[in-house]
């Protein structure tokens, strides 16, 4: 089995996926190769890929020369290489991927395999924009093997966008286990007596960070205080900057590490969700989450038991559920995360998952056609 991968995005949970699926398939004596296509900057992003696994072109943007360069790199892959199975990541590489593949269909023998990692029609957007990309996705369904969703929510949005419920399968993203118990020690990196919570993210609309900020100045004077992992303290205006708050900026996932491991909740304020990462690396140090109740959150937090839902933009609820829930409650909610990730999202898991698809395809007949 010949594996391709293929994306446009150069950083977060798309490359992370991406990049545990590639760990996988090379070592996998089923697998005779698995290689990547992926923008120049993402090499950074891929230091424990082998380079000669990695095929990039020029991204500069979203725009026509980035665009054209994808589409010219994939198809000269797709010729020289002759992969079984081309497995797209993310909503633009699977509609340019599949409209540049299009012509070669009667002619290559690979199985398309695409995961939106959350569909654009799902996005923030007018709703002409999202009525657009819906029947946009749905013609090019008719080109694809197998839609990998990353969670129900996404599969229920995509059949309501007319998308063939055969062509559907949900595969939960997953992260590797840390075994705590042997990892080497880390430094705490809070100090005092408090409750510390961190946020992970970037200063997005669709983060929902203002809901944060908001529920941290009803908060003040208590003995809370915030973590900000992905926002530089250069981007806050004076105006909302608050004595209970530091901002780390970017940090890498080794750089994380200290602040999983010490932290009691993990707050999560988003307004719109693929099915984010940041949960399950949480959940795999036993911190608790608390999070807004958007699209698939309520599939990994499980209210009451791993951690608590919130309605989206309400700060005076997610301010009033971090005030009084004790220590003690945090804790146990934890340990049941660390449980429920075990269970449910290991990256073995994601991996054998997305195996047995490949598999699957490649045992029977391929169906993809175009209706009349």
């Amino acid at each position: 089995m010949k594996i391709l991968h293929a994306t446009e995005v150069e950083i977060g949970g798309t490359v992370s996926v991406m990049m545990t699926l590639l760990q996988s398939q090379l070592t996998s004596r089923a697998i005779q190769s698995a290689i990547c296509l992926v923008p120049e900057k993402q090499l950074e992003s891929l230091i424990e890929i082998p380079s000669s696994n990695i095929n990039t072109y020029k991204r500069s943007g979203r725009n026509f020369h980035s665009f054209s360069a994808f589409i010219v790199s994939l198809i000269k892959l797709t010729l020289k290489e002759k992969p079984d199975v081309i497995h797209l990541h993310s909503s633009f590489a699977g509609i340019l991927g599949r409209i540049a593949l299009a012509p070669l269909l009667p002619f290559i023998k690979a199985r398309i395999v695409y995961c939106p990692h959350g569909f654009s029609f799902l996005m923030d957007g007018s709703n002409k924009k999202k009525k657009i990309f819906s029947i946009i996705e749905s013609l090019l369904s008719k080109l694809t093997d197998k839609i990998i969703c990353v969670s129900e929510y996404e599969k229920k949005s995509a059949i309501n966008a007319g998308i063939d419920e055969s062509k559907i399968v949900v595969i939960h993203n997953g992260v590797a286990n840390i075994d705590t118990s042997v990892e080497a020690v880390v430094d705490n990196p809070f100090s005092g007596n408090k409750l510390n919570l961190i946020f992970v993210g970037r200063l997005d609309p669709a983060k929902g960070f203002d809901t944060l900020l908001a529920a941290m100045k009803r908060l003040e004077g208590e003995p809370i205080h915030l973590t900000v992992l992905g926002i530089s303290d250069s981007e806050i205006p004076d105006e909302v900057r608050s004595a209970n708050i530091s901002y780390m900026g970017w940090r890498s996932q080794k750089e994380m590490r200290p602040y999983f491991t010490y932290a009691d909740i993990l707050v999560l304020t988003s307004r719109w969700e693929g099915f984010p990462m940041v949960v399950l690396e949480a959940m795999n140090f036993s911190t608790a989450v608390v999070s807004s109740d958007c699209t698939s959150l309520s599939e990994s937090v499980k209210h009451g038991l791993t951690g608590y839902l919130f309605p989206i933009s309400d700060h005076e609820k997610l301010a009033e559920i971090v005030s009084t829930t004790p220590l003690e409650k945090w804790k146990l909610l934890g340990i049941n995360g660390r449980g429920y990730y075990l269970d449910h999202f290991t990256s073995e898991k994601m991996t054998q998952s997305t195996y047995n698809l490949y598999k699957s395809l490649l045992d029977k007949p391929r169906t993809r056609e175009m209706k009349k």
